[in-house]
């Protein structure tokens, strides 16, 4: 999305990446996009369809003005996700305010500190080492730093020091003994000490230790507590690697009194990515599990600002990718001022794809593992996944068997009608093209009413025309009842994500309170008064297949020299046979040049029998007509294209009676349909203040393609901004993420 706080009267822009984890690519699958809006609690306020091509969509909503300030959320999902417990849906908290109103950061009004210790493995074994996860969190939930911690026992001899962290998140090791307890002392940075008890140990059980060795190798120990070492006193285990459903599988022997075994992987056999290390016993139980995340093998690419040109009225800015050559990104671009706090969101596209699907609860600004990442950042996010313990998923549900498919990809809207109309032997029922749509031709029967087209692409409102048209070549307009389908359904949120923490104003120079009036005060324009008068216009005929400079009209010469249809086909480079044999088609058309079937159009929609609609059709029926030899390179039309338009008057009129155009033609305009996309365009801002620097909107690109090291120049309007910020995603036809922030001073 291009920021996280709005104000009422803006528009949410957004692009939509559809990404398939286990094949690590685009989910190309799916068309239909299902995003909505929901309140605080989780209820849905609004949702709409947008289309998806190719795993890329993208889109708008507009905010309604009677919204009240306060938290939002956004989630986007497919009918495909609905097979799965956890279904995957994007969910991010957003902030909505009214214009006017004040605003002023969030303080909490008590300072405690709350600490978590988490033994790698889920116990804390006696008699071995032990990795400790701590985790220090304030009275909101969110990472808290802490001066200095210190283990001591309970004859309160000193084991240990604890190092602390800027999250709040760090390890220790402790080698507890049999007989005493732990405790840690943590000194915060408010001057308040605290004293927290650790897990009390056991002799029976696991534990895991994992040590990112080097570059190449990850190093596994583990060990066992003095009891299950007596049970058990030589040991065969395995070790289950896994990722969304992919298995590797590894033999863990503990020797005869041995209290640890130790085992070295390659990281290159490792999956990309998040890695599920799951200790399973003989029987296939699991016993413990830890998660991974191996850097090495993923695949990003990076982004420069190789120029910026200040123009008269806009910044030229020049982006060059830094990837492989091979590599295609789209991406896209939130343009935002340099001071900007409307950006806050805690996901990017690498977290949103690559972390968050295998973690437990909210995670703190999951994406913050995966901007400029160093050595110190990848500890970081180890420890986060060291506090985790077990991963996401259950494990019954993934190998339990294959998910039952109760709900399909989609790929389009199905428009579903029953007709009521009477019905006659060689009645057709004519739908008429719209976008995406060639129109189609439907032969009725009497003994059935019902129809259904699938795999339309309808705009919300979209007006779908509708005929009857008999064996003479008269049209009629039905009676029928019409529904557009799609798997779109109302729900609500079962799990809120927590919400974005708050920026710090004063970081920014805005002070403790203000105003957003975001938007310019128009000046009130006092109009002339006039009076408008217009002539109507006749319709004209118009194609969108066909450029009008191509089309032949049919005069009164032209119909005296071929009285029908089929005698001009013959004149064009066609072979015309009639056949009287009840088991022939009576009409066959075919090209002289390959003997092949050619395309037929009637008013756009393509005619699957021939028989009784053009044998014997006056040529004085037409209005006019386009005729490819070559067919135009159109799928299916070896033997050519040919295209005839009857005239207004036999589209639209009965010669037994004055009728008007809608007496015969059926107009359905869908409530259910694709939303429409639309280019971006910018609200008028006001300038005074810091309102615009910190809430305005500079520029959105929604789609840039880039390949390898090329170079692509778009424009921004010059503003008042003191600087701008480039916030930018995308996704690669190979899988490749990229998520930067650049700016321009």
């Amino acid at each position: 999305m291009n920021k996280s706080t709005y104000v009422t009267g803006e528009e949410i822009w957004f692009k939509a990446y559809i990404y398939n984890k286990r094949e690590k690519l685009p989910f190309e699958e799916t068309t239909n996009l299902y995003v909505g809006l929901y309140d605080s609690i989780g209820r849905q306020l609004t949702k709409k369809i947008f289309r998806a091509s190719k795993g890329y969509a993208d889109g708008h909503i507009e905010l309604d003005s009677t919204l009240n300030s306060g938290n939002y959320y956004i989630k986007a999902s497919t009918n495909w996700m609905r097979n799965f417990k956890d279904d995957g849906a994007y969910v991010q908290n957003i902030k909505i305010y009214q214009q006017g109103e004040s605003i002023s950061p969030r303080i909490s009004g008590k300072s405690d500190y709350d600490l978590q210790f988490l033994p790698e493995g889920g116990r804390l074994i006696s008699g071995i080492k032990n990795n400790i996860g701590v985790k220090c969190v304030d009275i909101d939930g969110y990472g808290a730093k802490f001066i200095k911690g210190i283990v001591k026992d309970s004859e309160n001899k000193l084991v240990n020091i604890i190092e602390p962290t800027a999250s709040g998140m760090t390890s220790f090791v402790l080698e507890p003994k049999n007989g005493l307890t732990y405790s840690a002392e943590i000194t915060f940075e408010n001057g308040s000490v605290k004293t927290f008890p650790l897990p009390l140990s056991t002799d029976e059980g696991y534990n895991v230790n994992l040590v990112d060795r080097d570059s190449t190798n990850l190093q596994l120990t583990f060990g066992r507590g003095s009891t299950t070492k007596l049970e058990k006193a030589q040991e065969d285990l395995i070790l289950w690697v896994s990722k969304d459903g992919l298995v590797k599988k590894l033999d863990i022997q503990f020797a005869k009194g041995e209290d640890y075994s130790l085992v070295t992987i390659d990281k290159e056999s490792l999956f990309k990515g998040m890695n599920v290390l799951t200790l399973l016993d003989q029987h296939g139980r699991p016993i413990l599990e830890r998660l991974y995340f191996n850097h090495k093998t993923v695949s990003s690419g990076t982004i420069e600002i190789s120029d910026a040109e200040i123009l008269k009225d806009s910044i030229a800015i020049t982006l060059k990718g830094k990837f492989d050559k091979s590599k295609h990104i789209q991406l896209s671009i939130s343009v935002l001022p340099k001071a900007t706090m409307a950006y806050d969101h805690d996901q990017n596209i690498l977290s949103t794809f690559l972390l968050s699907p295998y973690l437990k609860g909210h995670i703190e600004n999951p994406s913050y593992y995966f901007k400029e990442v160093t050595k110190s950042k990848i500890k970081e996010l180890d420890v986060l996944l060291l506090t985790q313990g077990w991963s996401k998923y259950d494990w019954e549900e993934l190998y339990g068997g294959p998910i039952q498919i109760e709900f399909p990809f989609e790929r389009g809207i199905e428009l579903f009608g029953k007709i009521q109309s009477e019905i006659k032997s060689g009645d057709k029922l004519m739908v008429y093209p719209f976008e995406d749509f060639q129109g189609s031709a439907i032969a009725l029967h009497a003994d059935s009413t019902e129809f259904s087209i699938k795999g339309l692409f309808p705009t919300k409102g979209q007006a779908i025309r509708l005929s009857i048209l008999d064996d003479r070549g008269s049209i009629k307009k039905p009676k029928m009842y019409l529904s557009a389908r799609s798997n779109m359904v109302t729900d609500r949120l079962a799990n809120i994500p927590g919400e974005v923490r708050p920026n710090n104003w004063a970081d920014n120079n805005v002070g403790t309170s203000q105003p957003i009036n975001l938007f310019q005060d128009d000046e009130p324009v006092e109009l002339d008064e006039v009076t408008v008068s217009a002539e109507k216009n006749k319709r004209r005929f118009t194609t969108p297949f066909v450029f009008e400079n191509k089309l032949t009209k049919v005069t009164d010469k032209t119909a005296k020299m071929y009285p029908g249809v089929l005698d001009l086909l013959r004149n064009n480079g066609f072979s015309v046979i009639i056949s009287y044999e009840p088991k022939f088609d009576r009409v066959q058309i075919k090209s002289l040049r390959n003997r092949k079937y050619p395309v037929i159009y009637i008013d756009d929609v393509r005619l699957m029998d021939l028989d009784r609609l053009l044998y014997d059709y006056p040529l004085s029926r037409l209005d006019s007509y386009y005729i490819s030899r070559s067919g135009d390179g159109e799928s299916g039309a070896a033997g050519g294209v040919i295209r005839i338009y009857t005239k207004e008057s036999d589209q639209l009129e009965d010669t037994s009676a004055a009728k008007t155009p809608k007496d015969r033609i059926l107009v359905y305009n869908t409530p259910l349909g694709f939303e429409s996309v639309k280019s971006y365009y910018s609200p008028k801002y006001g300038t005074s203040g810091n309102t615009f620097q910190n809430f305005g909107v500079v520029h959105w690109v929604s789609s840039m393609s880039l390949r390898g090291n090329e170079s692509k120049t778009f424009k921004v309007p010059k503003t008042d901004a003191q600087g701008i910020t480039l916030f930018i995603e995308g996704m690669g036809k190979n899988g490749t993420l990229i998520s930067t922030t650049l700016t321009i001073p």
